[in-house]
């Protein structure tokens, strides 16, 4: 059946050009860009019956109409035009993280800080940084540079009130010698440690760099059967983890589950698992370590994996 908005094919299975709008989906929410309001108020009339006819309905609430000078918030950034003089419209177009998605991140991070009061350094930045590192890692697509580096500063004075309240008859210069210190590789005196475990340290936004998203060619799309080597090719250059291991397994595998066979990151939890398993003298050597969605690694230790050498066995073959 043809789609009213999206990729639309002819009878012989090439793709149309779309015209008055085009459109741009993550899950359930989905953004129509259009060239005028005019043309957002025919997309929105045509969507209406087809969401109907599937026993949907547009959310009035959360549907809006806006103009990128004004900018709009979509999967916690801000899309908005800004003015260029590089450019030859005069503007250009800059995805940031949203004000609400910065102040939630703070509130967050204000909650860890009070909570972690009493408790050790070390439990305090391991709990803290898988959050540091994830929102960091999620919005350096964009044009974030400036924006981490406030949150880093925001950060340090968390730190400062932390180490007031913890102790509040020591010196300054007694909290700084504790708290913070230098690492490796990097030309900071101001980093947040253990210094009992000097391997642990609180991860700075900054450090995160910026890796921008390379646009698709033309109207290439995933729902195109034609081009799904395209997308596999595509997705194998695009590691999105910061942390090493991840990383140098994600390229490995080339962002593919080992047992499934289907995209890593396809919003499953991820596991390391050890192909020769400890007890039987397996070790974390690169060569022993495979990242796995959580299902399929549960799968894999179960006894039906422990039978077969073969995990891919375990599941239905990936139709993909």
């Amino acid at each position: 059946m043809e789609a009213v908005l999206g990729i639309n094919y002819h009878k012989n299975g090439t793709i149309k050009p779309s015209s008055e709008c085009q459109l741009v989906k993550y899950a359930d929410d989905f953004i129509i860009f259009a060239r005028c309001k005019e043309d957002c108020l025919k997309a929105k009339a045509k969507l209406t019956p087809w969401l109907a006819e599937r026993g949907l309905k547009l959310s009035e609430a959360k549907t809006h109409i806006h103009h990128m000078d004004d900018g709009f918030d979509f999967l916690g950034f801000n899309i908005k035009h800004y003015k260029d003089k590089r450019k030859k419209t005069g503007k250009t177009c800059h995805t940031k993280p949203s004000k609400e998605s910065i102040k939630a991140f703070k509130q967050q991070i204000v909650i860890e800080w009070k909570k972690m009061l009493g408790v050790p350094t070390k439990r305090l930045i391991e709990n803290i940084n898988p959050k540091i590192k994830g929102w960091s890692n999620y919005f350096r697509i964009g044009v974030s540079s400036s924006i981490f580096s406030k949150l880093d500063h925001w950060m340090w004075q968390r730190q400062v009130i932390y180490a007031g309240r913890r102790h509040p008859k020591k010196s300054w210069r007694w909290k700084k010698e504790k708290y913070w210190g230098r690492i490796k590789c990097r030309n900071d005196n101001w980093i947040f440690m253990d210094k009992e475990h000097k391997h642990l340290y609180l991860w700075k936004l900054s450090w995160t760099p910026i890796k921008r998203h390379i646009m698709v060619k033309g109207s290439s799309s995933q729902d195109d059967p034609a081009l799904k080597e395209y997308w596999r090719a595509r997705q194998a250059k695009n590691c999105k983890y910061i942390v090493k291991l991840r990383s140098i397994l994600w390229r490995k595998q080339q962002g593919i589950c080992n047992v499934c066979k289907d995209n890593i990151d396809n919003g499953e939890s991820i596991d390391i698992h050890h192909s020769t398993p400890r007890k039987l003298g397996g070790g974390d050597q690169l060569e022993n370590l495979v990242m796995l969605h959580t299902n399929c690694h549960r799968q894999t230790h179960s006894k039906a994996g422990q039978q077969i050498q073969d995990v891919s066995k375990l599941l239905e073959p990936y139709a993909g």
